[in-house]
């Protein structure tokens, strides 16, 4: 969806590595709660909540979290997907495309 955007490869690489250098600075700080946000599961720190208020305000903040709702929600429907289709195929289907079976 990125590249649809017009994000380019090495700008969605950069961000893959944490490397904000690419990224317009008044993108930043949503880019580093979204971080925050997947890493405590969905439960930000209210301070930091309160500064993603502060800069962007309700209405934006909120549809940031929205988003990140909808992000996470997709992912646990896919994952969930995929582990059905493993289960199905007794193991033939592997859940990681990426790693070749042995």
């Amino acid at each position: 969806m990125a590249l649809l955007e017009g994000i380019s490869s090495s700008e969605i690489s950069e961000l893959v590595k944490g490397d904000l250098g690419n990224c317009p600075e008044e993108e930043q700080p949503a880019l580093l709660y979204a971080q925050h946000w997947a890493e405590t599961e969905g439960n930000p720190h209210p301070e930091i909540r309160q500064q993603i208020l502060n800069i962007y305000g309700e209405r934006k903040a909120l549809t940031i979290e929205l988003t990140l709702r909808i992000i996470n929600t997709a992912n646990l429907i896919g994952n969930t997907f995929d582990l059905i289709i493993y289960y199905l195929s007794f193991g033939h289907y592997p859940v990681n495309r990426n790693v070749k079976e042995t």
